[in-house]
């Protein structure tokens, strides 16, 4: 049973894949849809870049309850995980606007064809999103796995 999570830090390792692993492969997938010119697979991107927004609630929301677990504890270190909140929230609100802009260019474009000016801007906000994302989660992996650093004396 080591598999079912049973605090609020397990819980959110747990669901803070989907958002960054998500992001990373629905941004490669809509490079390719932009590539290769063909709106279907812009706006399915574009509806998982709405539900990848949608997901990070739940990564936010674990985040903050093992904040508040964990608080007082000497094993995790205030500056790291106040540190990695910073990044973290910034990289939610980068994904929330994200997730609205592509839902508004697809509510916009459910009739036409998509604007390239809106699908160039969801493009690099996601990309800003992803970098924000991969530094929150180096941060919160140096505060919860500092067995597996390279320099044991750190």
């Amino acid at each position: 049973m080591h598999l079912i999570p049973h605090s609020w830090a397990h819980w959110h390792i747990l669901v803070s894949l989907l958002p960054s692993v998500g992001l990373f492969f629905a941004l490669c997938l809509y490079g390719i849809g932009i590539y290769t010119d063909k709106d279907i697979i812009k706006r399915a991107c574009l509806i998982i870049f709405v539900l990848i927004a949608l997901a990070t609630v739940p990564t936010y929301l674990s985040g903050d309850h093992s904040m508040t677990a964990l608080a007082g504890n000497p094993r995790f270190p205030e500056g790291m995980v106040n540190s990695h909140f910073s990044w973290s929230v910034a990289a939610l609100l980068f994904m929330a606007v994200t997730g609205i802009v592509a839902w508004l260019e697809l509510v916009r474009s459910w009739n036409g064809r998509p604007s390239q000016n809106a699908l160039h801007l969801v493009l690099g906000l996601g990309l800003v999103t992803l970098a924000l994302m991969m530094v929150a989660g180096e941060l919160g992996w140096q505060i919860n796995h500092n067995e597996l650093r390279l320099d044991p004396t750190t």
